[in-house]
């Protein structure tokens, strides 16, 4: 531990350049409530430091691909496929049981490349699940922003399955709290359904509306509901999409934000106005 944080902390000198920074900074902005609110819960900043959260994402007019309901589940998990962030070993414990359990069809696309040979093994074990009614599609490489946009677009549901935390140098970072995830954005951006791990924070009222899962067995069960019953599917998509258009919307962010700034600068009025 203690040679990590001399090849970690002394070459970056983050103990000396973070405290500079956070000085010259008149506000500090998260990119949602739930960040917010931990970090002062934790006291990590004062609140008089805070200026309130912009959404990191905001949806556009989102793709409804929920018309065709007589074809494959498409489910997708973005992202580099690295085990230090994600545990894809239950993922495929859960695709077994779907397959074993039933005769739904799913599509399952990993939209990201895999890192050592974690990530190839990963791929290797999916591979080996396939037949008639499961199908994968993987990549070795790089994915360009535009087949990256295109398999979001058409895709079903998001799995995101994070680990309870991560690391960024020698500092700790817990997800859903001192950390967003990029799958949550994409949930946000292209307002697709998303099977979070239960112990990812979300709000009680976004709770409601998407997946939370404990086990392999309480994703199995989910993934096989959603694949075998495309009404529920489409109803939950609607009831999502409706709630992303009301408040993450580009319009809705940018107000919020004009009405922000007018509420900053009333109270915080230059000194030579």
């Amino acid at each position: 531990a203690i040679s990590y944080i001399i090849r970690e902390m002394i070459p970056n000198l983050d103990f000396i350049y973070i405290p500079k920074l956070l000085k010259k900074l008149d506000r500090m902005c998260f990119p949602d409530y739930d960040v917010e609110n931990y970090v002062l819960e934790q006291k990590l900043i004062k609140q008089d430091k805070i200026f309130t959260h912009f959404p990191a994402a905001t949806c556009f007019s989102l793709s409804n691909n929920t018309d065709n309901i007589i074809r494959p589940l498409e489910i997708c998990i973005p992202g580099f496929i690295d085990g230090r962030k994600r545990d894809y070993k239950l993922v495929i414990k859960s695709i077994e049981k779907c397959i074993s359990n039933s005769k739904n069809e799913i599509n399952l696309c990993l939209a990201g490349k895999p890192i050592g040979n974690y990530g190839k093994k990963v791929i290797e074990n999916f591979k080996k699940l396939e037949n008639n009614n499961f199908k994968l599609k993987y990549f070795d490489n790089f994915i360009s922003q535009k087949e990256y946009d295109n398999i979001l677009i058409h895709s079903d549901i998001i799995i995101a399955p994070l680990v309870a935390e991560s690391s960024f140098r020698i500092y700790k970072e817990i997800y859903g709290k001192s950390k967003t995830s990029g799958s949550f954005l994409e949930m946000i951006r292209y307002g697709k359904l998303i099977f979070l791990p239960q112990y990812f924070y979300t709000s009680p009222m976004l709770t409601t509306l998407i997946e939370k899962y404990d086990s392999c067995n309480s994703l199995a069960t989910a993934i096989t509901k959603y694949a075998g019953d495309r009404e529920y599917f489409k109803s939950r998509t609607s009831k999502l999409q409706n709630y992303l258009l009301e408040n993450y919307s580009p319009s809705k962010v940018i107000k919020q934000f004009e009405i922000n700034c007018a509420e900053y600068f009333s109270i915080n009025k230059p000194a030579n106005s």
